[in-house]
């Protein structure tokens, strides 16, 4: 991640504990522990679509071995990437992987066209 992105991600949580004496206490620890379950989930659901976005783009298009590190070079090369990424995934015609639809784009100037919508 660029330093400029980490700079710019941030995650607020908040976590509250509210402890009930008298009638009703004891609920208080079985409210956090589903707040906790619930929040880890989520936690884990948003790094694996992380994580997953990130393999296909280092996998797939070679993100990491980019070598544009001036202006705005990096942050538009990586905007057309997640573009054809997404048109690949669009695509139903061809039952491939992102990859073998790129290499396909490549040899096949119609279904290139197809994958742009022309």
């Amino acid at each position: 991640m660029s330093a400029r992105r980490l700079k710019a991600a941030r995650l607020a949580v908040l976590v509250e504990r509210v402890e009930e004496f008298g009638h009703g206490a004891g609920d208080g620890a079985a409210t956090a522990r589903r707040f906790q379950e619930t929040f880890a989930r989520a936690v884990r659901g948003h790094w694996g679509v992380e994580n997953n976005l990130h393999w296909i783009m280092d996998v797939g298009f070679r993100e990491d071995q980019s070598r544009a590190r001036t202006g705005y070079a990096a942050e538009n090369l990586a905007t057309l990437r997640r573009l054809a990424l997404n048109l690949l995934k669009r695509e139903k015609t061809k039952k491939r992987g992102i990859r073998a639809k790129q290499l396909n784009a490549g040899w096949d100037h119609a279904y290139l066209l197809r994958l742009v919508g022309i």
